[in-house]
This record gives structure tokens, sequence and C-alpha cells, in this order.
């Protein structure tokens, strides 16, 4: 595995979603879906900064550390109850007016999912600290992925979110 090119790939993926939650977030019509995706936006930019600094090091140390890496991402349990729980009770509808928003959102689902799967990769690719780093990248990024699938279930559906507010994503 070349770890150089492997983290410039990543924070390309970090990028990208950084830049769709960032627009989602400026064109999203609800004060609720504004507050999840600029949070989910400053995340992002947390992970660019965080896989800038590990390219650093590893140009003038030859390696890299694996810090930890904070997430408003709650734990996988809690997560996965609360999507569940939205998926029981969710309806399909959709207005012309929140088509865009729908739109951008299902990119960052897209997106997301890819940031995941490279990840997954980066993971079974990796040995040491860097397995260690691509390890959580993946955790956070399947929490996101999950939370952006369930923000636009929300968008689509009842216009809740998890059905009741579990969590308060500003608060990490």
């Amino acid at each position: 595995m070349d770890l150089a090119k492997t983290l410039k790939t990543a924070l390309g993926f970090e990028r990208k979603v950084e830049r769709m939650y960032a627009l989602a977030a400026k064109k999203a019509a609800d004060p609720r879906a504004r507050r999840f995706l600029a949070t989910m936006a400053r995340e992002e930019r947390m992970h660019v900064a965080y896989l800038e600094a590990r390219t650093v090091e590893l140009t003038h140390e030859g390696r890299v550390t694996v810090p930890e890496l904070k997430t408003a991402v709650p734990d996988p349990g809690r997560l996965a109850k609360g999507a569940a729980a939205l998926k029981r009770t969710m309806r399909a509808r959709r207005s012309a007016s929140g088509r865009e928003e729908v739109e951008l959102l299902e990119r960052v689902v897209r997106s997301e999912e890819s940031s995941t799967a490279f990840y997954r990769e980066a993971v079974a690719a990796a040995g040491g600290d860097a397995r260690a780093l691509f390890r959580r990248f993946l955790e956070i990024e399947e929490g996101h992925t999950a939370l952006a699938q369930a923000e636009l279930d929300s968008v689509t559906g009842l216009g809740f979110w998890f059905d009741v507010r579990e969590f308060d994503l500003e608060a990490a």
C-alpha cells in the first residue's frame, strides 16, 4: 500500500463530501436540515485537517500517528435503533419544491457510500498505525452514511428525524 497516495485519495473524498454538505446546508429549506448539514460539513472539514496533518507527518517523519479523531456520530447501536424506527414509519412523499434538496442529499449519500467503500479497502490493505487510522475513518464514515440516509429519509418521509430526537449533533 502506498500510504501517501491513500492519504491523498482520502483527502479528495473528504473535501468532496464537505463541499456537498456545505452546498446542501445553504440550499436546505428546513432549519433542522440546515443545522444537520452544517454540522456534517464542519465534521468533514475536521477530517480534512486531520488527514492534512497525517500527510505532513508522513512527509516529514516517514510515518503517521493516530491521535484521537472525534465525531458527532452517535454510537452504532443508537444509530441503528434510530434508523430502524425511522424506516418502520417512513412514507415516500416528495414535493416539487424540495426536489433540489432531495437530489443534493442523494448525492451526499452516494458520496458517503463511496468514502465508506474506500476506507474499507484502505483498512484491508494497510498495516500498523495506518490500519488504525483508516479503521477509525471507516467507523465514522459508516455513521455518516447512516446519518445522511436518515436525513434523506426525513426529507422524503414524515418530516421527522429518527422518529424522536435521541441525540443532538450540535452538542458534540
